[in-house]
């Protein structure tokens, strides 16, 4: 059988050889730029330095850790606190759990700036 037969890259013609070569080469650069590619689009994903699986989780599975109302106010409803201070408070109380006794600075921020936009007199509900 033919590869019984160890004739090595002496019979093989010199223009294959560099089709080969170049090829490989080609093969090789290739995957160093589908690497850099992956490492450069998702190793600032969880703020750590380099690519680490935590990244790739994140990308295509989230941050499961946060809650719905987290994500909320960390995505698109930041822009609506009136400052910094009222995000910060409602952070503060989802973080150490949302209990229901440390509500009333918080509810305050939410009738200052999510009644009009979150209640059924809302016009564009």
């Amino acid at each position: 059988m033919f590869w019984e037969e160890s004739k090595g890259l002496k019979n093989v013609a010199k223009s294959s050889k560099i089709a080969i070569t170049a090829f490989l080469i080609l093969a090789g650069i290739s995957h160093l730029f589908g690497f850099l590619n992956i490492y450069f689009t998702y190793s600032p994903i969880d703020e750590q330095k380099g690519l680490s699986i935590k990244d790739i989780q994140y990308s295509f599975y989230g941050k499961r850790e946060d809650t719905l109302l987290e994500k909320s106010i960390d995505g698109s409803m930041k822009e609506y606190f009136a400052d910094d201070n009222e995000y910060n408070t409602v952070k503060q109380w989802i973080q150490e759990g949302a209990k229901e006794e440390n509500f009333p600075p918080v509810k305050e921020v939410f009738e200052n700036s999510w009644i009009m936009c979150h209640s059924k007199d809302d016009p564009s509900a």
